[in-house]
């Protein structure tokens, strides 16, 4: 492995001295087929990663208006490095390979955090940027994506090899038919980050350092992302819609009139709607804890609608 970390770092202008396997690194590690924290001559660190071959196109996507993002005036997002052919992805023989610099965080303090009135302040002040800059950008442009026509989609694979768990989440379904589904094509949409949540981000002492992980970034309705991150949080603890993360998130993000009327009355059921996607995920791992979990957070989130609309 050493030649082969040698030969790719080569092609970045860099020299390499030794990896790190020891270091935990941030992030999904599904996102890519291996990732290794490297060290070059000069001391400082990096994340290779090799990606599947079908991420190629995905993966320059993104590269590209992470770019756009950052020339925009965003500096807190990770970048993937051009190689000496100015391109962000490399190819050595049959593989495909991305490099980024390595950041050092903050351990996050689960579920203590939920207490911290400043991290809610830092992730709105992200929030309202990366929002107000990338709804300038002139982003590449790709299909919107509907979590309306995912949820659909999901019950009809639903029927065919999980029909218990179908039985189980129809009132949930009946819910959310009988108003999300009918505004949901009606919403603002813009440019998301598309799995904006707390353990995507590398945390500073009192500061997001960087935001990580976009490989679901792309167009969807304006207010995706905050019902994604309030979903997550939620899930920490029922508590957590009552506590000074979420209390201070939600105070700046009102205060800017970044969202219509309409996204404000929405989000508590787009929260749950977005639920559909993270119980897909438990259910492709089989991991029957977490599809149990998730259940009970759905009748928890639907029952408790209009509470979080309050």
């Amino acid at each position: 492995m050493m030649d082969l970390f040698k030969e790719i770092l080569e092609k970045y202008n860099l020299e390499f001295k030794k990896d790190h396997p020891e270091i935990e690194i941030n992030g999904s590690p599904e996102r890519c087929q291996q990732r290794w924290v490297i060290e070059d001559q000069v001391g400082d660190f990096f994340i290779v990663e090799k990606i599947f071959n079908h991420q190629v196109n995905r993966r320059e996507y993104i590269s590209q208006n992470l770019e756009k993002l950052n020339q925009a005036g965003l500096d807190k997002i990770e970048l993937y490095l051009t190689n000496n052919q100015n391109e962000f992805i490399t190819q050595i023989n049959k593989d495909w390979w991305q490099i980024k610099k390595y950041i050092l965080g903050v351990d996050l303090q689960r579920p203590d955090y939920l207490d911290d009135s400043w991290r809610g302040q830092v992730l709105a002040d992200w929030y309202l940027e990366f929002s107000q800059n990338s709804s300038k950008l002139n982003t590449i442009p790709q299909a919107v994506f509907s979590i309306k026509t995912y949820i659909y989609e999901l019950i009809e694979g639903l029927k065919k090899y999980q029909p218990k768990v179908l039985n189980q989440i129809e009132p949930v379904l009946n819910f959310l038919n009988q108003k999300f589904m009918l505004q949901h094509d009606k919403l603002t949409k813009s440019f998301c980050h598309g799995d904006w949540h707390v353990l995507n981000i590398i945390w500073g002492e009192q500061e997001i350092k960087k935001v990580i992980d976009w490989e679901f970034c792309g167009w969807k309705p304006q207010v995706y992302d905050l019902a994604n991150m309030l979903g997550c949080l939620g899930v920490e603890h029922p508590t957590a819609f009552q506590r000074k993360c979420v209390l201070s998130l939600i105070q700046k993000i009102k205060g800017s009139n970044l969202f219509n009327k309409l996204s404000w009355q929405i989000l508590p059921e787009f929260i749950l709607a977005l639920r559909f996607a993270w119980l897909a995920e438990w259910l492709r791992k089989n991991d029957q804890p977490m599809i149990k979990l998730e259940i009970d957070y759905m009748f928890w989130l639907k029952a408790n609608v209009d509470k979080l609309i309050d």
